[in-house]
């Protein structure tokens, strides 16, 4: 793969107080610590730098000035919310440990599906001192609706969307990252549905029967090879994934097989990996409602595109 050229990008700028600590970072000691005007040449070089390192920024100085640094983080974990408010209290702060412990840089982006419990203000006081941001939506529009804002907000370099619930621990991350530096992967799935899945706490059987039969339904429709399209902890490589998210028009839970429908048509490399799963029993996946509404967009997924190659 030929490399890409540098992107540079010439601004003056002033750097606010918020802001010093990371500039600080990438500068000489003789320059930190002061009121900083500087004429700023970004390079930002198209490769993949796994969340596991450090941003790479490069800072280039001008007759003694600084020159700006972008921080963008390394990681953003996108996690969509619907009356999530009691699941948060616990899950935010135990992905703000993990964070700390790791020394991983990363931003966490909660995006409220227009919640009537207080959500985004609970989200919103939780997990000081980290980048985070709480984006809400106007109504209630869908889990599919929610990841898609959220995805096109974040600013990091891989992107991991995970349930409120933890249904899959944070720390699986670490895997999934693993898979993506070792194999070159655009998009790391979790899955409980092959060997070496750990599902430690299992749904009902009712809700395991269902989600079978719609696997076997959407793999006859789609062609997809996966066994499990539908756990909520995913890893992305945000640069690749920009223009599927984009496309994606299925807002309820279904967005999962168009994702993945996208992302095989635009010949991005996947993979499905074992995680450990623990179900919640608080799930918003509706028995009766839900299952209907999936089978319905999958099939608009199929008419949508059953006559391109």
């Amino acid at each position: 793969m030929s490399k890409a050229a540098p992107r540079c990008d010439r601004q003056r700028v002033a750097f606010p107080s918020s802001e010093r600590n990371c500039l600080d970072r990438h500068l000489p000691s003789r320059l930190r610590n002061g009121s900083y005007t500087a004429v700023a040449i970004l390079q930002v070089e198209e490769k993949a730098v796994l969340p596991t390192q450090a941003s790479s920024v490069q800072v280039s100085l001008s007759h003694g000035n600084a020159a700006a640094v972008a921080c963008s983080p390394s990681l953003s974990i996108v996690i969509p919310a619907y009356n999530e408010r009691e699941r948060l209290t616990l899950s935010l702060p135990a992905i703000d440990a993990y964070l700390r412990a790791t020394g991983l840089d990363a931003e966490i982006l909660v995006v409220d599906d227009g919640s009537t419990d207080a959500t985004a203000e609970l989200a919103a006081s939780l997990v000081f001192g980290r980048e985070q941001r709480v984006i809400s939506l106007p109504v209630n529009q869908g889990k599919g609706a929610a990841v898609r804002r959220g995805v096109l907000a974040a600013h990091g370099e891989w992107v991991l969307v995970s349930d409120a619930d933890l249904s899959t621990p944070i720390d699986e991350y670490d895997r999934l990252a693993a898979i993506a530096r070792a194999d070159n992967l655009d998009v790391v799935i979790g899955s409980r549905a092959l060997p070496g899945s750990r599902v430690e706490v299992s749904q009902h059987i009712v809700r395991r029967v269902l989600g079978d039969v719609f696997n076997i339904i959407l793999r006859r429709v789609t062609g997809l090879p996966y066994r499990d399209t539908q756990c909520g902890f995913k890893l992305f490589r945000r640069s690749r994934v920009e223009a599927v998210f984009a496309e994606m028009v299925i807002d309820g839970f279904a967005f999962d097989v168009e994702f993945l429908y996208l992302c095989e048509r635009r010949g991005l490399r996947v993979k499905e990996v074992p995680v450990t799963w623990r179900n919640s029993p608080q799930s918003t996946v509706s028995i009766i409602g839900s299952p209907p509404k999936m089978l319905f967009d999958l099939m608009r997924l199929w008419w949508r595109f059953r006559n391109r190659g």
